[in-house]
């Protein structure tokens, strides 16, 4: 008996090494035709493309069997995690197009010169704003000790609950004759208005959004030199609320991000069922 070995190739590309034993027959004594009797076939496989593997006693190689691969696996991980992270993305898109943001649009309501006060009538979510210009004499006036600031008090009172709110205007002038400008405005006292306080009590307008229908009184309560005298002008302003959505337009890309995350969804759901039948046939095929 001896065996007799040969290589071929499959229609995969892959090579197989078969070995035959051939057994002679009593008449082989006799230069007659040996008998080939198949004891046993074991294949190697070894790939072309460099995906080299050797079968193991009957355990078969997973992709030959129908079997999914670790590689394949892995991939469907990836898709599921991908289709999550595009549904929040999608969310958090459609939740930002409903943000709404409410600005103020500024309507003129009086203006007096050379008065310690102004009134007029509000309404609940608008706006009381209130501006002065320099008087005739802020120019000139000596400021205490050579001090470079004067300060001019305001108090807006609503007139029927009599609530009160205080601010304090500091001015900067740096020298005699040069126009002053406002260095800081800060809020002193919370009344019925709500304000935009910063850092340190300080605010970027005289006023605030108004809580009560009500008619609202500006006055100045004090200035500081005195000898400064009263604002050439005092003005008050009524801003009328205007509510806006300005990230609107993010609704629909936010819709086309979940269809694409429900699309790998269903891809995902579908190639999930394909390898549970072919994990079946390839546990028949054992």
């Amino acid at each position: 008996m001896h065996a007799v070995r040969k290589l071929s190739k499959n229609n995969d590309n892959t090579e197989y090494l078969s070995l035959k034993y051939v057994a002679l027959s009593p008449s082989a004594k006799n230069n007659t035709r040996p008998a080939n009797i198949s004891l046993a076939r074991i294949i190697f496989y070894r790939a072309l493309n460099k995906e080299a593997s050797l079968f193991k006693g009957n355990v078969f190689r997973e992709q030959y069997n129908n079997v999914p691969s670790k590689e394949e696996n892995k991939n469907m991980k990836y898709l599921l995690a991908l289709a999550f992270i595009f549904l929040l993305i999608g969310l958090a898109t459609i939740g930002s197009s409903f943000i709404s943001k409410t600005t103020y649009k500024n309507e003129y309501v009086d203006m007096k010169e050379n008065a310690n006060s102004i009134s007029g009538n509000f309404k609940a979510g608008e706006k009381i704003i209130v501006e002065f210009t320099p008087g005739e004499n802020w120019l000139t006036v000596i400021y205490p000790e050579n001090d470079k600031y004067m300060y001019i008090c305001f108090n807006i009172t609503d007139l029927t609950t009599k609530n009160t709110t205080i601010f304090e205007v500091e001015l900067y002038r740096p020298n005699v004759g040069y126009t002053p400008y406002i260095y800081r405005i800060r809020l002193l006292k919370h009344g019925s208005l709500q304000v935009n306080v910063q850092s340190d009590n300080q605010t970027t307008e005289i006023g605030g959004v108004v809580t009560l229908d009500d008619e609202y009184m500006v006055s100045v309560n004090y200035i500081i030199p005195g000898t400064a005298g009263l604002p050439l002008t005092l003005t008050l302003w009524k801003g009328k609320p205007l509510k806006s959505q300005p990230y609107g337009w993010l609704f629909l890309p936010g819709i086309l991000i979940i269809s694409l995350s429900f699309a790998l969804l269903v891809y995902y759901n579908g190639k999930r069922k394909r390898l549970k039948m072919h994990r079946r046939k390839g546990l028949k095929k054992r």
